[in-house]
């Protein structure tokens, strides 16, 4: 395997998701740093949205949604030059760490808390409308049908059924051997990153 492309951005790369041949980098306290992978041999970043701690993004459509660390959860629209329209920011408890979208909702994790589920529509008021209090330190979110799977830290898997935004639960957990930094789900299979365990 070799590099097609590169492209140095200012500040940590925490996480990246790629839309539309649009690449959308959470930076830290550089913000959102938008690059346009139309040429993968030549990104080019053509926007930047201010943040305080960005730590992860999730896009769908004009909007991206940053976990903005101690900030909250910061919700971007954008222009159709990718320059940015409007923000508006929903607080967590403590330290947002991650984001998923549904069409009308934002399901953030907060590492004291754990989900918090913010009415996305409109943009410029965003309420928090549920959640679940989590046993351990919330970090990864990761969505498929009615479940929302949260990587909990010594409080392993949990497994929170969000067929009902408003009034989420939780619907099982699986212990890990190690703490649950991260999870991704693909077809019936759960994966969970596990601290210490390579």
């Amino acid at each position: 395997m070799s590099m097609t492309g590169w492209l140095e951005t200012e500040g940590t790369a925490n996480d990246v998701v790629v839309s539309e041949q649009v690449a959308y980098v959470a930076a830290g306290a550089e913000g959102l740093r938008v690059v346009d992978v139309s040429d993968p041999s030549l990104p080019v970043e053509v926007s930047e949205v201010p943040a305080a701690d960005a730590r992860a993004v999730a896009v769908m459509g004009d909007i991206a949604f940053l976990a903005n660390g101690s900030a909250g959860l910061l919700g971007i629209r954008f222009n159709p030059d990718l320059s940015w329209a409007e923000t508006c920011t929903s607080f967590t408890p403590s330290v947002a760490l991650d984001v998923a979208l549904t069409d009308e909702y934002a399901f953030a994790v907060d590492a004291d808390f754990g989900l918090i589920v913010v009415d996305r529509v409109p943009l410029n008021m965003l309420t928090a409308v549920g959640g679940v209090d989590t046993p351990g330190t919330a970090s990864a979110i990761a969505l498929a049908g009615d479940y929302a799977y949260i990587a909990d830290g010594a409080g392993g898997l949990r497994i929170i059924d969000i067929s009902d935004p408003l009034a989420p639960f939780e619907a099982g957990s699986y212990p890990t051997a190690g703490a649950a930094v991260d999870v991704a789900v693909a077809g019936n299979l759960v994966l969970i990153a596990v601290e210490g365990m390579g």
